[in-house]
């Protein structure tokens, strides 16, 4: 059953990092706010899976951004 849930967290990380490198990309700021808020909420996780989604959301998002900061730099 661990495995399962934790299966599901992993694929629950994914979606919400993608979806927030999404609507950041794109600027949509109604977009960004409801991902925030999903992933601030955390609804049904415990307090450590909460944390663990928003902390890998955030890196994922932050990995995007250096790497549009890299290719922006190196096109000019």
């Amino acid at each position: 059953m661990q495995s399962v849930e934790q299966g599901a967290l992993r694929a629950r990380h994914a979606e919400l990092g993608g979806q927030l490198r999404l609507a950041v990309m794109e600027g949509d700021e109604a977009r960004i706010r409801r991902v925030l808020s999903e992933l601030l909420r955390g609804q049904g996780l415990s307090k450590a899976q909460r944390i663990s989604v928003q902390l890998k959301a955030l890196l994922s998002l932050v990995q995007s951004l250096r790497c549009a900061t890299v290719t922006d730099e190196l096109t000019g």
